[in-house]
């Protein structure tokens, strides 16, 4: 039980990074990624958001309505 919820966390985590990679024109389609680690999809986040501008819409600021 414990296993299947870590893999789907994983699964889930690898979705999201995926998903924003494919975004951001890192990389153009999912196929790309599929050989990819979790560990490395996660250094090519962090890569996209150390190169970006901290203002740009990477990154930019979003401000919250916390009603």
């Amino acid at each position: 039980m414990l296993g299947e919820i870590f893999r789907k966390g994983v699964m889930e985590r690898r979705k999201k990074l995926t998903d924003i990679l494919i975004k951001w024109n890192v990389y153009e389609n999912e196929e790309s990624l599929n050989d990819l680690s979790l560990t490395e999809l996660e250094r090519e986040y962090k890569n996209l958001i150390l190169e970006s501008h901290p203002h740009d819409s990477v990154r930019s600021i979003r401000w919250k309505n916390n009603h």
